[in-house]
């Protein structure tokens, strides 16, 4: 586990690091915000999509037994 919160904290890093940088870039180089904006807007899109692709957990037939003896 340490190394998983050691990989996050690291990418979170870059991206606080880097996103001012883009973000000032993208705003000298359009003119505007409106493109970091759509940009955001369609990484939450994708974060959506992601999250939508995970199933619920099967129920174990051996689970469903014991809850039939319970009973």
């Amino acid at each position: 586990m340490g190394t998983t919160f050691g990989a996050v904290s690291a990418v979170s890093t870059l991206g606080m690091a880097l996103g001012p940088w883009a973000g000032g870039w993208l705003y000298d180089t359009l003119g505007g915000y409106f493109w970091l904006y759509m940009g955001s807007f369609g990484i939450g899109l994708g974060a959506v999509a992601i999250a939508f692709t995970f199933r619920a957990p099967r129920r174990l037939a051996a689970a469903l037994r014991a809850r039939a003896l319970a009973t």
